[in-house]
């Protein structure tokens, strides 16, 4: 069955959370039959599958959410970008031989075959591998909804009640779970970061992205060495790459010297490019960079107020460890520094042995048992003392042994300890929550009764009340008040015509006009006499996150996180993609005159644009160092960042 070549344009993002229409008819074109039928299995002009839009793109593949017609469910597509196989006369899709393939579709066809035989709850299931009349090799899976881990992180370290570090700390260990599955089948992930794993709307952990997974005595390399002796494993993942060299085929989807990863994540043996040298124990460094990221607020050898190039961070990573824990984050719990710097020895003979040992220590701390990892006591003082005294501790042997049941004794009593610092500490972190629920709840009641009092005289500082207090504490009080805000305020008015929820607004000819970009990248200026809209600009992105606004209206810029923003100018009806990577989630000001951009990268850099060429007039360096926005974190969250720029450059405006 083929692919819908020409999909209609996708929908408008919803904000995370909100479930999207479950009305049958808009998805699909067989909805209008009481039953499919077997009619429509054999019909072999229906197109099964239809694109409705594009959920992520990256350097090699782009993921599009499809609809299966005959299911009637929403699935997950991912393709290479820029590879086909060929059609003969007839129709028929050219495959050959696997090694023959190119590169790109071994290494999705790979990526399907592992991802299909990891039948694991923390693995997205695959359903279809095929072909499409194009050419273009695909595979399905499960839509995922929810959150990255990165945005997990985010919300930790802004402190959101509902991501504790308990909390936390369970989804990294599903993460562990997972791969430790993974490795008992012989795969070994090697890309493992915040971005790879997904945690669904109600629990569920997904390791997400096996392009890069590595099957464990399969790679080729230049030498073709014997493989190092694993484990058994029942049921070994096979794949055609995996099949294509053991028959003695050069498959060469990685070969030695291929650096294969994410810098900040990678272990010292992936940075060096030897294939062979990477095994369970490199996935076991980057749960630990995993866990570092969330003590430290920032990924190892990125530190959140410098710059570094790849080749500085790769430089770090080959020289050693990065900062110590102790430094960078000194609140940070004693045991979880441990197993992260364990699971981070820069050796691989130094780090936990596989991924189930540093799920067990993480579970330990969890439930306020002894860490391994993190061993402190005399038995500690007694080793050392031994070390040092090597010729008395020998005298003094049979002395030690009568101690033994003392000591025996004490550890007993210290794990006991443990125990119970640990439920203490689990309890302490419950009240704590619930006291600032609690607290919240009540200023939110306080607020929704002022609103209601004074909801006749002062009708707009009511509705603002009623409204912090729905914030605060939604419940029967707040939109009691609310509504009696609602029933008196006279200055209302519904605009209706914008493609998507808004983004920005800004009042237009002394506020006779207002002017609204939305999260699609549309534009909509209403007439505020009458309500009704004069002016409108189709939807140019699929998640706009930030724009602004010239001060006479005319220039819009908008960007989002994830693609290239757009200038649009309003008065020509004109609209100029700026395809510069560096641009994605940039923040944009115009100057005065309107004849000026300036825009604020993720990397720190700063540039001074004509308008409407969009061309570079000059770099500029804010006062106080360069700007970074790491990859993990969203410039929003910068909040001095107007004031920095307009503080350096206000002259240059």
């Amino acid at each position: 069955m083929g692919v819908a070549s020409d999909p209609p344009p996708p929908d408008p993002i919803e904000p995370e959370g909100v479930s999207e229409p479950s009305d049958p008819s808009s998805h699909d074109e067989l909805a209008g039959r009481e039953s499919i039928g077997l009619d429509a299995l054999a019909d072999p002009s229906l197109e099964r599958l239809t694109v409705k839009g594009e959920i992520a793109r990256g350097g090699m593949g782009v993921v599009l959410r499809v609809r299966d017609q005959i299911l009637r469910r929403d699935l997950a597509m991912k393709k290479v970008k820029g590879a086909v196989l060929g059609i003969d006369k007839s129709g028929s899709t050219t495959l050959g031989t696997f090694h023959s393939l190119p590169r790109l579709i071994r290494r999705l066809l790979d990526e399907a075959q592992i991802t299909a035989q990891l039948d694991h709850s923390g693995v997205v299931p695959v359903h279809e591998l095929g072909v499409d009349k194009d050419g273009e090799v695909y595979f399905t899976m499960k839509r995922v909804r929810g959150m990255t881990l990165g945005n997990v992180f985010t919300e930790y370290r802004m402190e959101s009640p509902e991501w504790p570090l308990p909390r936390v700390l369970r989804v990294l260990l599903q993460v562990a779970e997972t791969l430790a599955y993974a490795h008992a089948k012989g795969v070994v992930h090697r890309d493992l970061k915040p971005s790879n794993v997904m945690v669904g709307r109600f629990g569920e952990v997904y390791v997400m992205d096996w392009g890069l997974a590595k099957v464990l005595g399969a790679e080729p390399t230049e030498e073709a060495p014997q493989p190092r002796p694993t484990a058994a494993r029942a049921s070994q993942v096979v794949t055609d790459q995996s099949a294509a060299e053991r028959r003695g085929e050069e498959a060469g989807i990685t070969m030695h010297g291929d650096v294969v990863g994410t810098l900040g994540y990678m272990a010292p043996e992936q940075a060096t490019g030897g294939v062979d040298l990477v095994d369970e124990r490199s996935d076991v460094y980057s749960v630990g960079c995993l866990l570092y990221h969330v003590l430290a607020g920032h990924p190892p050898y990125l530190e959140p107020n410098g710059t570094r190039n790849t080749i500085e961070v790769l430089g770090r990573l080959m020289e050693g460890p990065p900062a110590p824990l102790a430094h960078v984050a000194p609140q940070a719990p004693a045991e979880l520094v441990a197993i992260a710097e364990r699971a981070m020895a820069h050796r691989a003979e130094g780090r936990f042995p596989n991924v189930v040992a540093l799920a067990q220590d993480l579970r330990a701390y969890l439930e306020g048992r002894v860490v391994q990892s993190y061993r402190t006591g005399p038995w500690i003082e007694i080793k050392k003392w031994i070390t040092r005294n090597k010729g008395l501790a020998a005298g003094v042997g049979l002395g030690i042994l009568a101690a033994i049941g003392g000591i025996v004794g004490y550890g007993v009593l210290q794990k006991q300890a443990a125990t119970a610092i640990g439920k203490e500490r689990d309890a302490a972190n419950e009240a704590a929550t619930l006291a600032e629920m609690a607290r919240r709840e009540a200023v939110g009641v306080r607020l929704a009764a002022q609103a209601r009092l004074i909801a006749e005289e002062q009708p707009n500082v009511a509705l603002a009340l009623a409204l912090e207090a729905h914030d605060r504490a939604p419940g029967q009080d707040a939109k009691s008040a609310l509504y009696a805000a609602l029933d008196t305020h006279r200055e209302i008015a519904t605009l209706h015509g914008a493609n998507s929820y808004a983004r920005h607004l800004r009042f237009l000819r002394e506020g006779r006009e207002l002017l609204c970009v939305d999260r699609s990248g549309g534009v909509t200026i209403w007439d505020m006499a009458t309500y009704e809209p004069v002016r409108f600009s189709e939807p140019c992105m699929g998640a706009c996150t930030r724009a602004a606004i010239s001060r006479d209206g005319r220039y819009v810029f908008a960007s989002g996180d994830r693609e290239a923003p757009f200038l649009l100018d309003l008065e020509a009806g004109t609209r100029s993609r700026i395809d510069e990577p560096a641009l994605f989630g940039a923040q944009g000001r115009f100057s005065r005159s309107g004849d000026r951009l300036l825009v604020a990268e993720h990397g720190g850099r700063v540039t001074l644009r004509e308008v409407p060429s969009c061309k570079v007039l000059e770099e500029l360096l804010p006062d106080g160092g360069l700007i970074q926005f790491s990859t993990e974190l969203d410039p929003r969250d910068v909040r001095d960042l107007p004031t920095i720029i307009e503080c350096s450059v206000r002259d240059r405006l």
